[in-house]
This record gives C-alpha cells, structure tokens and sequence, in this order.
C-alpha cells in the first residue's frame, strides 16, 4: 500500500512546533539533536537539513563533528558547543 501524502499540514507550522516542543527539556534538545546529526548522516548535507529545521548549518556541522570527534554525550547540554554559546 503506498503512503498517502499529508494533506493539510503548513511546513512552517511543523517546524516551529519541532523547535518549540524539543526546547522545553534537555533530553528533548538531546534527541533532537540526536535526530537531526542522523538525518545529516542519511541526507548527506548538514544545510539541507539546517533547511529543514531552519536552523543555521553552523550549530548541525558542530554536532556531526563532536559526534565524529567524541562521542555522543557531547550532544547533551552540559558539553555545548561554542557556536551554540555565541548565539545565545
């Protein structure tokens, strides 16, 4: 059976409510993070993904590299990135 294409649904409205929800916890900002380094790795660009949260590349390209550098706990708040710090 082939999947029916949402109907009804405004991308900006999905976006905001994604950024909005995952931002309220620091395990929700933790998978969401988590998800979004997975998407990079599926999708292969970090600025289409960016795109689609409309986020900036810069905070998805620190996220692969801790990830590629580290480990994934520097995901988690306590170990942010510098990028992350100047934009708050």
């Amino acid at each position: 059976m082939a999947m029916r294409k949402l109907e009804g649904l405004n991308k900006t409205s999905l976006q905001y409510a994604c950024k909005k929800e995952t931002s309220n916890h620091k395990e929700f900002r933790f998978m969401y993070r988590l998800h979004c380094v997975l998407l990079v790795v599926q999708a292969s660009s970090c600025n289409l993904v960016a795109e689609w949260f409309r986020e900036h590349p810069c905070s998805f390209e620190h996220w692969v590299h801790y990830c590629n550098e580290h480990d994934l706990k520097e995901l988690r708040d306590e170990q942010e990135m510098e990028c992350l710090k100047d934009t708050r």
